[in-house]
């Protein structure tokens, strides 16, 4: 849970297991749900974005210095990061590591 929006209100980001019904990975997913000011506890999903398989880590920081919180993925060996761009947005994952 971090403030992903910049309204001061703890937002909460999920990762979602991928399904493959040939028992494999893909289909995952990161979803953001956004705490409003106008229901105080209650979230609603304010984006759902493509993840990393299989995306069972997430980390939230400012990893570019640019004041805004960004997510930062674990795939396996490799760190992942999807950057804030805007309130409510993000940018596709690009590997770190």
């Amino acid at each position: 849970m971090a403030d992903l929006d910049g309204d001061g209100r703890a937002d909460i980001v999920a990762a979602n297991a991928g399904y493959a019904p040939s028992g494999g990975t893909g289909g995952s997913s990161v979803t953001v749900l956004r705490q409003t000011s106008s229901s105080p506890g209650q979230f609603t999903i304010a984006g759902v974005y493509p993840g990393t398989d299989p995306g069972s880590f997430i980390a939230i920081g400012d990893m570019n210095g640019d004041g805004r919180n960004d997510l930062v993925l674990e795939n396996g060996p490799s760190v992942l990061i999807q950057s804030n761009s805007a309130p409510r947005t993000f940018l596709p994952v690009r590997t770190l590591r």
